[in-house]
């Protein structure tokens, strides 16, 4: 096959993966979270208390982006801010208790929906796709958090 067009082919199933794991999302998700708010949620639950410059990095937006999603998320109750006792500039972004219940509840569902997509693949297959796209993760420069 010829390399531009298998690039080509490869991209567009790329984006076609990609728009039906959202819409799989916005059909299934009955914890009423944006992707981008579950993500947020997902990072502090993992990882603790979090400048929004770091989640900025992670989920590839802006802070600006992240002031949007956190305030929802504050008020909804899921997430509170902080200042630095040392430097009252910074702030940190906190998961609340029931941010950690909304959380095991989207995780619990992300599981359901992955096991659902991916059941056509064997489990040797999925490790090559994970070595295929930490591959090209590195490649991009870019950090994962899973």
């Amino acid at each position: 096959m010829d390399r531009v067009k298998a690039l080509y082919e490869l991209s567009e199933l790329f984006r076609l993966q990609s728009k039906s794991w959202a819409q799989d999302w916005a059909r299934h998700n009955a914890s009423g979270l944006t992707l981008s708010e579950a993500s947020l949620l997902d990072i502090l639950c993992r990882e603790g208390p979090q400048q929004p410059s770091a989640i900025a990095g992670a989920l590839l937006i802006t802070t600006g982006g992240v002031t949007g999603i956190s305030d929802r998320l504050v008020e909804r109750g899921l997430i509170v801010r902080s200042r630095d006792d040392h430097d009252r500039r910074v702030v940190y972004l906190a998961v609340t208790e029931d941010g950690r219940e909304k959380h095991r509840q989207v995780h619990a569902q992300r599981e359901e929906r992955l096991q659902r997509m991916l059941k056509v693949l064997t489990d040797e297959e999925i490790s090559e796709l994970l070595r295929i796209y930490r591959k090209l993760t590195e490649s991009l420069g870019l950090e994962t958090r899973s």
